[in-house]
């Protein structure tokens, strides 16, 4: 398989992830947003250690977008009432973006 489409279906699949947390948490299991939250770093951290930094950089932006859509105070909508809140609900992603895959 060539390696741009290999890449190109493993983003698809980390992005597929995103999408069934998402789903299974805002249609399915009401739960808190810290459940959601710690959820999509053990997703994001699972994607980084098996595929690598540009399928978990992609599932961490595209969590941190569906968890500030679906789960915060204002659902459906991505404003937010401070920009200083909407910088702290984004800054769990960054460690997970920088995640790399190590070999023992």
């Amino acid at each position: 398989m060539d390696p741009h489409a290999r890449l190109a279906s493993r983003i698809a699949a980390s992005l597929a992830l995103v999408g069934v947390v998402t789903t299974m948490y805002f249609v399915f299991v009401p739960v808190n947003p810290t459940t959601v939250a710690l959820t999509y770093v053990v997703v994001v951290l699972l994607i980084a250690l098996r595929w690598g930094i540009w399928e978990a950089t992609t599932a961490s932006i595209a969590a941190v977008a569906c968890f500030n859509f679906f789960f915060l105070s204002d659902r459906t909508v991505f404003a937010t009432k401070r920009v200083r809140a909407a910088g702290s609900r984004c800054s769990w992603a960054t460690p997970l973006a920088s995640a790399r895959r190590t070999r023992c």
